[in-house]
């Protein structure tokens, strides 16, 4: 598919697309930058965060700088807590999305833009294309919760890999009893409005072992 994205770096055969400047990095393209840097800030995002949740006495821990995650907030707590943070969260934060990840002991909610998630960046991707790619023509790939949203695109194909979370299998095969008490890939998809595809046409057993 990258060739026939507009093409900014070229390495004997290979073509890269104008967001990857060569073959070690990619780099957003600025038209994104400025919707992201437009509709979250991160150190004010930060310390709002800090002032929802210290009130909640829940342990609770802000990961990454703003040097590397610039459009996201990363939030750890434990997986006993993670619902009682996402309620707060997202009943305090309105105008914007929230993804989680992690498993085990641990969960992590990332707080996005409004205009961030991996759905609306492949999309945006898509319609930033020189030629149109199909939809029927991407397919997506994901291991983690962090997953849920671009794998609810039902126009393209999904591909949840054989050694995903589970709790991601659970949710994707629609076998939501089994997510446990709080259901929060659930929960984090009808808070923001994004609806389950029909998952036939996802694989579910083994792409990688």
């Amino acid at each position: 598919e990258l060739a026939i994205l507009r093409c900014s770096y070229e390495e004997g055969s290979l073509r890269f697309p104008v967001w990857c400047k060569s073959r070690f990095f990619a780099w957003p393209l600025k038209k994104w930058i400025n919707e992201m840097r437009g509709s979250f800030n991160r150190d004010l995002v930060a310390k709002e965060v800090k002032d929802i949740l210290d009130d909640t006495k829940l342990e609770y821990y802000i990961n990454g700088s703003g040097f590397h995650d610039p459009f996201r907030l990363s939030v750890s707590t434990s997986s006993v807590n993670a619902l009682k943070v996402f309620k707060k969260l997202s009943t305090d934060k309105e105008g914007y999305r929230s993804a989680l990840s992690g498993q085990g002991e641990w969960r992590y909610l990332d707080i996005l833009p409004c205009k961030g998630g991996k759905d609306l960046s492949i999309l945006f991707l898509q319609n930033e294309s020189l030629v149109s790619i199909p939809s029927e023509r991407i397919m997506v790939c994901g291991d983690s919760g962090n997953d849920v949203h671009m794998l609810c695109i039902n126009s393209f194909r999904g591909c949840c890999v054989g050694n995903a979370q589970q709790e991601l299998k659970d949710f994707l095969s629609e076998e939501r009893e089994k997510q446990g008490e709080s259901g929060l890939f659930s929960l984090i998809t009808a808070s923001q409005g994004i609806k389950p595809v029909s998952y036939t046409h996802l694989t579910l057993p083994t792409i990688y072992s």
